[in-house]
C-alpha cells in the first residue's frame, strides 16, 4: 500500500481516491496533489478499506459508487466502519439521480471540473480541520 501514498508540499490529512479507472484514478490524484492535498489512490472496495485502516489521519474518501463486483453500499459501510464513521465519505458517479446514500456526506456527479472537486473537497477538509 506504501506506493499508493504520495506526499504534497502541504501537511495536511489524506485524501483517499477510490476509483477502478486509471486514467479518473489518475487525473483526481494529480488535481489534488497540485491543490496541495495528500492523496493515497486504491482501485477497488477491498483496496481502499485496507488503505484507510493503514493510515494515521484520513481527512476525507473520494468513492466511485460502481466498482466491478463490489457494491457501493458495502464498500461505503467497510469504510465508514473502518474510520469509525469519523471521516466523511463523498461518492463519485457517473448515474443520474443518486442521492447520498445512508453514511455518505455527498455526491459528485461525473463527469465534473476540477473547480467543483475542489469545492467539495475543500468543503470536507476544512470542516474536519475546524
Amino acid at each position: 500500500m506504501a506506493s499508493a501514498f504520495r506526499r504534497a508540499g502541504i501537511d495536511n490529512d489524506v485524501v483517499v481516491v477510490v476509483d477502478d479507472d486509471d486514467g479518473c484514478r489518475e487525473m483526481l490524484q494529480l488535481v489534488l496533489e497540485a491543490a496541495g492535498h495528500r492523496t493515497a489512490v486504491a482501485a477497488s472496495g477491498r483496496e481502499a478499506v485496507e488503505l484507510v485502516r493503514s493510515l494515521a489521519t484520513v481527512a476525507l474518501v473520494l468513492l466511485d459508487w460502481v466498482l466491478p463486483g463490489e457494491r457501493g453500499t458495502e464498500v461505503l459501510e467497510e469504510i465508514r466502519r473502518a474510520t469509525g464513521h469519523s471521516v466523511p465519505v463523498v461518492v463519485t458517479t457517473g448515474l443520474d439521480g443518486v442521492v447520498p446514500p445512508p453514511g455518505a456526506s455527498g455526491v459528485l456527479l461525473k463527469p465534473f471540473g476540477a473547480d467543483e472537486l475542489l469545492e467539495m473537497v475543500e468543503r470536507y477538509t476544512r470542516a474536519e480541520a475546524a
